[in-house]
This record gives structure tokens, C-alpha cells and sequence, in this order.
């Protein structure tokens, strides 16, 4: 343990030790931020940071984050504070306000406490008395089935014997701009200016310049507002999401040991109505307080996992399961479609299979039905997102040639059950971060120290000791899942029936040929042909009743 702590206190000397000058040696190259930052400005591109400069035919750095979400901005932020000259990529103009991820783990808030932003994560979160629950109901106003507190469990008091921080509950799009807040600060903190983090910039194509041989750099080519540009560097790193163009580049394959557990409507919505409603219906019943994060609901016309994202702000996302047919026409990666007031698009990859959004007067109806509200509540729907949850993690996170990395949903993809996502995609940043600092501090030093690892050998342990953290988060999170269908099994919503009779229909339509299903005639009497159009089958929702039909067939 003292060995240990002394070498924790070394590196940490060390990477605090002086950050250089704006411009920086390291291998024979010079590192400067120049050509973007100026094209930048002339174009008036959306941008988090940028800084006018020389002009320059190819921009050179140490670093390139592909993907500005959390993992993409938290690992800028640890890279400015260690003076590491890098490029930050992000291809949307603005943030997505689409809540997705919510929870924020003791290990997360412990890192955040190190860069100084626990406090103010803690500030922007709800109350903790609003989302220390899980709730199964029939609706979120109606009969409650049973009610979990977790902080009266022991596993919450073990958690609080073991650190000084808190977990909380901060909807992702507020948790990303305290990150991009702090990522802005220390890159104009750092060494003036040799971090650039751009919005709007789009990379096209990454490319090895010494093909899987170790050693080379790499060429990143990007567009920033329809103008093509070019960054060589040692080393990118794929923040870039789950159809990550980076691991492409790499040639590093997924491995899924599981198919698509299931299709799902992540549908964002406004009613700042039911904070007064929950504490009046909790008054009224005398059985405790009724808020909630989570709300899982069973009742005849709808079946959803309702995420109370900020109860006092109004702020929900409903997670409506879906079964499409599979032979359906998929949604692109990317692809988004509107019907109907509402929008459909993958925000966990493709949608691989999903059918065609519901309207919007279908998924207000849903929504009520889940509230267990009067038709003069007030709901607002943002939008409607399909999705798909998976369970994957790359065969490695480091390529052949040991430049490029992934990091976050690139390398890995959870089930939500858990928590695990954002949260494992950050602790990949952190672990990344101090070794790419190591290296391009090795690089400065004229006399490498012969008693350190080289560069490329420490900064492959980085898939060594990840790959295995996000495979065991897989196996959880897929356990989770499995765990959680009891409840619905148990009050005779069977998932595998569902599923069956899914298969059912699937079989049926892959013997249809096009639209039309053409039949021999028994009696040739009367004509030698019947042809009949075939329906159109694009997804199926089955409420509590068709459940309970099938587990009963079955």
C-alpha cells in the first residue's frame, strides 16, 4: 500500500509538473493549433471554443477527440489540465436536449470531485427525497404496487461508508454543459491556447499514415461548415458513439453475445402539472411520498418505464416498448422521420428494425394512460426517439497500430439497467487521460527514462484493463434486465410470450412474397388463381390484455 501511494503521488507530481509554451516539440513535430481556429472564425462556425491564429496548410496536435458528448468533453477537460495540445470534434451544431442517461454513480461524482465539479453537479440535481424511490403502479397517479427506497437499503449506507462522495440524478443534457462549462475554461487555461474544441465539425474519414505499424501519426480529416481540413496526430480517441466512426477506422468488431433484448419509443415530454398532483394524491392516501425516479407501469392500455427526470420542473421521458417486424424497412443509422407530430430517430445507433413512430395523438394517449391523468392535464411532448437496447463491447479498445481508442458508447453498450453507460464511458476518459499525458511528456523529454514504460506499451494498457470492466458491466446489465421482467411475468405479462408471438408473425411474413400471397385454388372449377393482398404489418404493440391471452395460449 505505501508503494502504491508513493507512485500515485509521483505521477501526480508529475503530471503537474510545467506545461511549456504554445508551441511544442515532441518527436520531431511542432504542435500548433492554428489553420482551424482561423477558418473557424471567418465562417462563423457554432463553436465551444476557438481563437484566431496563424494560418496553416494541415493542423498538428498530440490528440483528437472524435464525439463531444460527456465522455468526449470530460476527457478535453482532463487533457487541458494535464497540457496536452488536442482537438475536440463534435459534428452537432447544438447539443441534443433528448434526456437519456440520468444517474451519476459514486465512482463518476468521485472524479468530478477531483476537477472540482461535484458541487456544482450536486447544485443542478433535484432534491434527493424526489428520486430516491423506484415505484411499479398501475399509474403514476393511480394504485402503486410496491415501492423501493434505496437509500434505506444497506447497499446505500455501505456506499456512503466507502466514499465521501454522493451518486445523484441529472438528466444528461445538464450534466454535459457543466462538462462543456469546464472543458471551455481549461482549454483556454491551457499553455494559451493549444486546446481547440470545435462544434459543427464533422470527421469524415481517420487514416494511420503508417498503416498498423506502430509509431506513425494519424491523419484526421474533418469538415467545419462544408470546408474540408486537415489534423495530423499521435493519437485519436473515439467519443463518437455507438455507429463510432472511429472503430471502423480501426477495424475493431463488436462482440455481442446477445441479440437486440429489446425495441423501445424514448418519448421526451413536459407536465410540470404532476409535482403538485403527486404530493395532493400522497396527502390524500397517507402512504408516503409518491415521487419517484423511476415508475414502472402496468395497467390494460399501456406498459412503460416512466423516467422522472425532474418531477418539480415537469421534465419526463416515458419508455414505451415496441415489437417491430424485423423485414419492416429499418431506420438508417442517423435516419430521423416525423408522422404525425412526433419523430423517430437512433440514438443508440441504428434502429435497426424499428417501425414506423406513433402519432401524436397515439402517444399522448399512451402517456395518459401511464399518468393515469384526466384529459385536461397539460402534457407537452419535445419528441419521440426509437431505440434499441443491445449489449456489446468491442473485442478491443485500442487499434493494431495502438493510435486509435475508444471510449464511452464507441467501445461499449449497456443495457440500462444499472446506470452503467455514461458512467463507464467517463471512467474510460479518466483512465485514457493520464496516460496519453505520460506520453506526450515522454515525447518532450530529450532522455527518456529507461526505467518507465515506453508510451505505446503504457497507453495499451488501457484496453487491458477496461475491456474486462465493460464486459462484467455488460454481464450485469443484461442480468438486470432479465431480473426485472419477474415483475411483469408475475403479474401475467409474459416478455417471452411477447416475443413468441413476435416470431410468429415474423415467420408468417417471410413466406409472403411482396405485398401479395398468392394461393392454389381448391376448386379449379372456378378459377385457376386467387391472389389476395397480404396487410401491411409494421410494428406491434401488445397491451395487458393480448399478454395475458398469449402466456395463456402458450
Amino acid at each position: 500500500a505505501s508503494a502504491r501511494s508513493g507512485a500515485l503521488t509521483a505521477r501526480a507530481d508529475f503530471l503537474s509538473a510545467g506545461r511549456g509554451g504554445c508551441q511544442l516539440a515532441a518527436a520531431g513535430r511542432t504542435f500548433a493549433l492554428t489553420a482551424i481556429a482561423r477558418s473557424a472564425l471567418r465562417s462563423g462556425a457554432r463553436r465551444l471554443l476557438t481563437r484566431a491564429a496563424e494560418p496553416a496548410a494541415t493542423e498538428r496536435t498530440f490528440a483528437t477527440i472524435v464525439g463531444g458528448g460527456p465522455v468526449g468533453l470530460y476527457l478535453s477537460l482532463l487533457l487541458s489540465r494535464y497540457g496536452v495540445p488536442h482537438v475536440l470534434a463534435e459534428k452537432a451544431h447544438t447539443p441534443s436536449t433528448h434526456p437519456r442517461a440520468h444517474l451519476v454513480n459514486t465512482r463518476t461524482m468521485e472524479l468530478l470531485r477531483q476537477v472540482g465539479l461535484e458541487d456544482a453537479v450536486h447544485a443542478a440535481s433535484p432534491p434527493p427525497d424526489s428520486w430516491r424511490r423506484f415505484v411499479y403502479a398501475e399509474s403514476v397517479l393511480g394504485t402503486h404496487i410496491a415501492t423501493i427506497d434505496h437509500m434505506g437499503l444497506e447497499t446505500w449506507s455501505k456506499l456512503c461508508e466507502a466514499s465521501p462522495s454522493r451518486l445523484t440524478h441529472l438528466s444528461l443534457p445538464q450534466l454535459e454543459a457543466i462538462l462543456a462549462s469546464a472543458a471551455n475554461r481549461a482549454a483556454a487555461a491551457n499553455n494559451k491556447g493549444q486546446a481547440l474544441l470545435l462544434r459543427g465539425a464533422e470527421v469524415t474519414a481517420v487514416e494511420s499514415l503508417e498503416g498498423d505499424s506502430p509509431g506513425g501519426p494519424v491523419r484526421v480529416s474533418l469538415t467545419v461548415e462544408g470546408k474540408p481540413w486537415t489534423v495530423e496526430c499521435e493519437h485519436v480517441i473515439g467519443a463518437d458513439g455507438a455507429s463510432s466512426l472511429v472503430r471502423r477506422a480501426a477495424n475493431i468488431e463488436m462482440r455481442s453475445g446477445q441479440k437486440v433484448l429489446q425495441h423501445f419509443e424514448s418519448v421526451h415530454f413536459d407536465c410540470p402539472q404532476l409535482a403538485p398532483l403527486l404530493k395532493a394524491v400522497a396527502l390524500k392516501d397517507g402512504r408516503g411520498a409518491r415521487e419517484a425516479m423511476l415508475y414502472f407501469v402496468f395497467n390494460p392500455s399501456a406498459i412503460a418505464v416512466l423516467v422522472a427526470h425532474d418531477i418539480e420542473r415537469g421534465e419526463w421521458v416515458a419508455q414505451l416498448p415496441r415489437f417491430p417486424v424485423q423485414n419492416t424497412e429499418a431506420l438508417a443509422p442517423g435516419a430521423s422521420s416525423k408522422q404525425g407530430g412526433s419523430v423517430a430517430s437512433g440514438w443508440s445507433g441504428s434502429a435497426g428494425g424499428a417501425s414506423a413512430p406513433r402519432s401524436l395523438a397515439e402517444v399522448e394517449a399512451t402517456l395518459r394512460a401511464c399518468l393515469g391523468a384526466e384529459p385536461s392535464l397539460n402534457l407537452n411532448v419535445q419528441d419521440v426517439r426509437q431505440w434499441r437496447m443491445v449489449a456489446a463491447v468491442a473485442e478491443r479498445f485500442t487499434s493494431d497500430c495502438g493510435r486509435l481508442h475508444l471510449a464511452g458508447d464507441s467501445a461499449h453498450q449497456f443495457p440500462p439497467s444499472g446506470g452503467f453507460g455514461m458512467n463507464t464511458g467517463l471512467h474510460d476518459a479518466h483512465n485514457l487521460a493520464w496516460k496519453l499525458a505520460v506520453a506526450y511528456r515522454a515525447g518532450l523529454s530529450a532522455e527518456p527514462d529507461a526505467h518507465l514504460l515506453k508510451p505505446l506499451d503504457l497507453i495499451a494498457s488501457y484496453s487491458r484493463e477496461r475491456q474486462p470492466v465493460a464486459e462484467f458491466a455488460a454481464d450485469v446489465a443484461v442480468r438486470n434486465f432479465k431480473r426485472g421482467l419477474k415483475v411483469p411475468d408475475a403479474l401475467g405479462l409474459s416478455h417471452a410470450a411477447a416475443q413468441t408471438l413476435l416470431s410468429l408473425v415474423e415467420r408468417t411474413m417471410s413466406a409472403v412474397s411482396g405485398n401479395t400471397v398468392t394461393t392454389p385454388s381448391p376448386t379449379p372449377t372456378t378459377s385457376p388463381t386467387s391472389t389476395t393482398t397480404a396487410p401491411t404489418v409494421t410494428s406491434t404493440t401488445i397491451t395487458m390484455e393480448q399478454f395475458s391471452h398469449s402466456s395463456s395460449a402458450g
